[in-house]
C-alpha cells in the first residue's frame, strides 16, 4: 500500500525536545535533519534526528524499520535541494552565504 507523500516542515532556531539546538531543522513524519553552521568556519553540520510519539531527538540507536526507507530518502534528495537554495556548495559539502 502506497504511503501518502508528506512534504518537509522547515523550523528556524530548533530546539529538540532532548535540548539540542540547530539554526534550522527539517522534518518529516519519522526523519529529519537539524541544521548547524559552523561558526569558525560557516561549514553546514547535519544531524539526523527522530520522531517519536511527537518528540524529536538525536536518536542514540543507529537502527529503524525499513518502512522508513522511502522517507528517509526522500528527506536526503529534499535537503539537497534546500542546501543548494540557502547556503553555498563548495568542495567539501555547503557553506553559509
Amino acid at each position: 500500500m502506497p504511503r501518502r507523500r508528506r512534504m518537509i516542515q522547515t523550523h528556524q532556531n530548533y530546539r529538540t525536545t532532548d535540548g539540542h539546538t540547530f539554526d534550522r531543522a527539517l522534518l518529516m513524519d519519522c526523519h529529519g535533519f537539524g541544521i548547524k553552521v559552523r561558526k569558525e568556519d560557516g561549514h553546514v553540520e547535519l544531524t539526523l534526528l527522530t520522531e517519536d510519539d511527537e518528540s524529536w531527538f538525536i536518536s542514540k540507536s543507529q537502527t529503524f524499520s525499513s518502512y522508513w526507507l522511502t522517507e528517509l530518502a526522500e528527506l536526503v534528495a529534499a535537503t539537497e535541494k534546500f542546501l543548494n537554495h540557502h547556503y553555498t556548495r563548495f568542495e567539501w559539502g555547503w557553506k553559509q552565504k
